[in-house]
């Protein structure tokens, strides 16, 4: 089951707040399962990159051009500023 966006910024589950202080045991557990959460969210995030570049590119046309060759040049007004 994917962490929930309450899983990811904060760590815990909605409505349960954990006392941290005093066990190590119990801290060493919260910031193992931060940090797999924190790796699984960028792994994520990499595959969709990826998924969507490849998308883009499928639409992509490779130009080339020459020394000498003749290109239309359209600037927009923002380009002046």
């Amino acid at each position: 089951m994917p962490p929930s966006p309450l899983d990811i910024a904060y760590g815990q589950d909605r409505g349960v707040r954990e006392d941290l202080t005093g066990d190590a045991s119990r801290v060493e557990n919260f910031v193992q399962k931060n940090k797999q959460i924190h790796i699984q969210v960028q792994e994520t995030l990499q595959k969709s990159h990826e998924k969507y570049k490849a998308r883009h590119d499928q639409h992509n046309i490779e130009k080339s051009f020459k020394v000498g060759d003749r290109v239309w040049l359209q600037l927009n007004k923002e380009r002046y500023n």
